[in-house]
């Protein structure tokens, strides 16, 4: 389009979704970083593991699912010391919709791992519930 000269709150909204891109992205893509609400996309690459991770204080819940384009290994796990719990564990699961209650005020860590030589996409949900949401 030559000549065509963006309006100001196409640029404003612009700025915005590529800042709130930046801010967020690390909060789920990092290794231990703590997960957002919501939806999110991850990447999976060939022989790699994603972790994603949050806080949760005994007795709270949350709903977890996703979606992946092929079967990985899942776990949520946390950290005793040195001592690894596992809560949840699967392997060969493509799609999952549950909830996790905590036991104990500990970080719990979501964590998928592809063996596979193609990468695989998928898709988080993670919410927490509203009073009287369960």
């Amino acid at each position: 389009m030559t000549g065509h000269k963006p309006t100001r709150p196409a640029l404003i909204q612009t700025a915005l979704l590529l800042a709130s891109t930046l801010v967020l992205a690390p909060q789920i893509y990092a290794h231990g970083n703590q997960a957002d609400e919501g939806v999110s996309r991850l990447f999976i690459g060939s022989k790699k593991v994603k972790e994603v991770c949050l806080e949760l204080k005994a007795a709270e819940s949350i709903r977890y699912g996703f979606e992946a384009s092929a079967p990985l290994a899942f776990n949520i796990h946390y950290h005793e010391g040195e001592v690894l719990h596992y809560p949840v564990k699967r392997s060969a699961i493509q799609m999952l919709d549950a909830v996790l209650s905590a036991q104990i005020s500990q970080t719990y860590c979501l964590m998928w791992t592809n063996s596979d030589e193609d990468p695989v996409d998928l898709e988080l949900r993670l919410q927490r519930p509203a009073a009287g949401y369960y």
